[in-house]
């Protein structure tokens, strides 16, 4: 399938890849079940973002299916408390339970009703802002990663053309044509997946460490533990409506390792996930992300990276 169209060529350098501790997978989750108001495609609209997939080499110990959907009360029993999927009681955890830091949630109540009561004739929007600045001072465990690839602003807008060529074919009685720009939507979103793909292949490979013994102490040691648990999720919008192909790839701090400390029979142990390593590998994954979908976008639909042009699509 090969189209012309450009891309341009400094937006590439626009490409993020950021990390984010996680301590909500509900987020995710609950985008996938509702939807959201605004999206630009009426089918997003009514349906909401596609479900999230198991894509971490570690998720097979988990008898979670790689490539398959995930299921949202899975997510948030692992994701949330550590437990261990394969417990048909849900109450093994993977390694040790987290922590609840007792009372945390009596003391963000009393936090959030102080800074309201400072600020009695606050906007809604500012209420808002302050109880978002209470929650952000909670002290919590850390259960995930938030690792999300954002492409490029004008690879977005390919997409979105293509998909808004593709509803008006169809609404004039063109189904071939829709058909076709469809295809190369579908494109679009493929190429994304494997270039976000060929960085979690790199992280996992240059950043999959545990830490062992005590690192402050100068006896610590760092353990290989490459086979990490990700669920991805693929999302067509910024927050504020606009097309903007991205991918939340939630990786859970546990992490399956050698141990030498482990109960009697077992030399395996899930711990966590060494997050000093996961950030230093950003800049490079970013990298490799961004050339793979640069290269596969100009192998599979002759898309042009051109200096000074915004993404079009034609034939």
């Amino acid at each position: 399938m090969m189209m012309a169209g450009s891309v341009r060529g400094n937006d590439l350098g626009e490409t993020v890849l950021t990390i984010s501790t996680g301590y909500d997978p509900g987020y995710l989750t609950r985008a996938v079940a509702t939807g959201r108001e605004n999206y630009y495609l009426s089918a997003v609209a009514e349906h909401g973002e596609a479900p999230g997939i198991w894509t971490g080499a570690g998720c097979l110990e988990l008898g979670l299916v790689i490539g398959s959907e995930v299921d949202a009360a899975v997510m948030e029993r692992l994701y949330g408390a550590f437990l261990d999927p394969r417990d048909p009681d849900a109450k093994a955890t993977l390694g040790r339970a987290p922590s609840g830091f007792g009372g945390l949630d009596d003391k963000i109540a009393c936090r959030i009703k102080a800074l309201l009561a400072a600020e009695p004739d606050a906007t809604p929007e500012r209420r808002d802002e302050l109880i978002m600045r209470a929650l952000s001072e909670r002290r919590a465990p850390v259960f995930f990663f938030d690792v999300t690839f954002s492409v490029p602003k004008s690879v977005s807008l390919l997409h979105a053309s293509l998909q808004l060529q593709a509803q008006q074919a169809r609404e004039n009685g063109q189904a071939d044509e829709a058909d076709m720009w469809e295809q190369c939507a579908q494109a679009v979103w493929d190429e994304v997946m494997a270039a976000n793909q060929a960085m979690l292949d790199y992280l996992q490979r240059e950043a999959g460490y545990s830490r062992a013994g005590y690192h402050g102490k100068g006896s610590g040691r760092f353990v290989d533990a490459h086979e990490w648990v990700i669920a991805s999720f693929p999302q067509h919008t910024s927050r504020d409506g606009d097309p903007q192909l991205h991918v939340h790839n939630a990786i859970l701090n546990r992490v399956l390792r050698d141990d030498p400390l482990a109960p009697e029979g077992r030399r395996m142990a899930w711990r966590t996930l060494d997050g000093a390593g996961l950030y230093a590998a950003r800049p490079a994954g970013g990298a490799i992300a961004e050339r793979v979908l640069a290269e596969q976008l100009t192998a599979r639909l002759g898309v042009e990276i051109l200096a000074g042009r915004t993404a079009t699509a034609g034939r």
